[in-house]
């Protein structure tokens, strides 16, 4: 008994402190990872403070949530200014918009232009804001609804033509890298697009040569550009004050003051709820399947001095991002109860409607089962046509439907 007992302190003495130094490393190595991670994370990749504080507030074990019948008593919105941003997910949001207004019979702000010339879906020439020569007018005794073709805002032409006092202002815009990497992969597809010739510089790496020197490779025309800052030139940032920091704030400031929400499209499905939520509307309404995406496997390297120049060449689009990401996690912590759960209850909705739509043999329509927020309601197969129209094809139907024009000229 006396040598076992020594035995066992023996080994106490001699692996007690291997143990402990292990115990050390081991809680520095997880201290140091937690550290690194932070320190590589990108700015608005991973969810913010804020963020995380709305979730863990808000996400909660809701009980007979398909049972309850707490449904929104209020007015459906039927005017919305919809300025459209390239390559942030804006022709979704417009066939959401467009499908809305069709099935009302809404009137929209169409271009005043030949059907299917180049940028018929364009309001205007490259630059041009809104007037009333542009634009088709409406009958006489009624007003427009919907606009949610491509413009150049101006607040003072905007706001006099579609008083903010009966329209609601929306937009949408994207993280700036993953805008400029989205413009990159889209339109080097083009034939006679800029981006073409950027991606074919004799260099290692060409975008990070383009970012180099990024002026010698634009366009004459900034507005045809869709890699100088285009986020903020469609929201009305004059060309003439790129680059002037106080222009740029100035500007920002009149955006967050003329605009009622824009959305996100890091958090497209969080936006739409919080839309369907201040306009009054229903899942049927803001049903999405993506549109103008091209898949593209491509890989774009780019190094810290890369990113650096980006955001020297690109700082409109970062100083604007960067005010309306805290925006918007305000207005989501303003958008009431169970807000999260209700994310992921239009999430399954729309799987749900995306197999069913994807059956091409579809007859019967899909029966979607009430919640807390809804009643039931029903997708048939002539909704998911409207869900698969491009933004194009959409239009062609509106200015049918709105004056009959099939192939004429324009008014």
């Amino acid at each position: 008994m006396i040598i076992l007992r020594l035995l066992f302190y023996r080994y106490i003495l001699v692996l007690g402190p291997i143990f402990i130094i292990l115990s050390i490393f081991a809680l520095w190595h997880s201290d140091w990872l937690t550290t690194s991670q932070a320190t590589h994370r990108r700015d608005h990749s991973a969810p913010s403070r804020i963020e995380h504080q709305l979730r863990l507030r808000q996400v909660k074990v809701v009980k007979d949530v398909n049972r309850s019948k707490e449904f929104n008593r209020c007015s459906e919105q039927t005017d919305v200014i919809f300025i459209k941003v390239h390559k942030a997910g804006s022709s979704t949001v417009s066939n959401i918009l467009q499908r809305f207004g069709s099935f009302r019979k809404l009137n929209f702000v169409l271009p005043n232009k030949t059907l299917h010339e180049l940028r018929y879906n364009y309001i205007g020439d490259p630059g041009d804001s809104v007037t009333t020569e542009n634009i088709l007018p409406v009958p006489p005794g009624e007003h427009y609804n919907i606009m949610c073709n491509h413009v150049i805002y101006n607040s003072a032409t905007f706001t006099r033509l579609f008083p903010t006092k009966r329209f609601f202002y929306l937009a949408i815009v994207r993280e700036p890298l993953d805008h400029f990497l989205s413009v990159i992969r889209y339109y080097g597809y083009s034939e006679f697009s800029y981006i073409q010739t950027i991606l074919s510089i004799e260099a290692d790496n060409p975008i990070s040569e383009y970012l180099k020197s990024p002026e010698d490779y634009e366009p004459v025309i900034p507005y045809i550009s869709y890699t100088n800052n285009r986020q903020s030139v469609d929201l009305g940032l004059p060309v003439e004050a790129i680059g002037n920091a106080s222009a740029i704030q100035d500007y920002v400031d009149i955006v967050r003051r003329d605009f009622d929400f824009i959305m996100l499209l890091e958090y497209f499905d969080e936006s739409l709820i919080y839309l369907k939520r201040k306009l009054c509307w229903s899942y049927k309404d803001i049903l999405y399947h993506p549109k103008n995406s091209r898949w593209n496997n491509q890989k774009y390297t780019l190094s810290v001095q890369d990113l650096a120049r980006l955001k020297r060449w690109n700082s409109a689009d970062y100083a604007l991002y960067d005010e309306l990401h805290s925006d918007f996690w305000k207005k989501i912590g303003n958008a009431g109860e169970y807000f999260f759960e209700e994310v992921l209850h239009f999430k399954r909705i729309t799987e749900m409607v995306r197999v069913y739509c994807s059956n091409v043999d579809v007859t019967d329509d899909l029966e979607v089962t009430g919640s807390r927020w809804e009643a039931n309601f029903t997708i048939s197969s002539v909704d998911c046509l409207m869900l698969g129209l491009d933004e194009l094809q959409f239009l062609d139907k509106i200015y049918f439907e709105n004056y009959g024009i099939v192939q004429s000229k324009a008014v």
